[in-house]
């Protein structure tokens, strides 16, 4: 009987590999991305230290393009999502979301700006402004 069990088993592996397998060769790859790197300011103007930011496009929000916020305010955007990440950001507007690095979970809250950012061709260099 064990053995019968090992069988059904191996079998049900396989076709989780195979279904694995075609789920991955069909993912789509990120579409076309711009260069988009900038910096996250508070109201008062000052520079921001850490944290990540996140801007959904307007009209393809599948991909997600996100940055790590460095101790400088500065951030470079990666487009997440499908087979694979590109570098940059889709071309477009996007909803930006900023989070807050902190040691205490209960401070991480993110904060969606109602302003919309928008991503041109070539390179984009975005001063992103917290409304608070």
């Amino acid at each position: 009987m064990a053995h019968g069990h090992a069988l059904i088993t191996g079998l049900a592996l396989l076709l989780l590999a195979g279904f694995l397998g075609c789920a991955r060769q069909t993912a789509k790859p990120p579409p076309p991305t711009q260069k988009a790197e900038g910096i996250v300011l508070r109201k008062d103007g000052k520079p921001v230290t850490g944290g990540s930011v996140e801007f959904r496009h307007a009209t393809n929000p599948k991909f997600v393009s996100m940055g790590d916020v460095g101790a400088d305010g500065r951030f470079t955007l990666r487009t997440m999502g499908g087979a694979s990440d590109a570098a940059g950001a889709q071309e477009g507007e996007h909803t930006v979301t900023y989070t807050p690095a902190s040691a205490k979970q209960e401070e991480m809250i993110p904060v969606t700006l109602s302003k919309k950012y928008v991503i041109k061709a070539g390179d984009n260099e975005i001063t992103v402004t917290l409304e608070n």
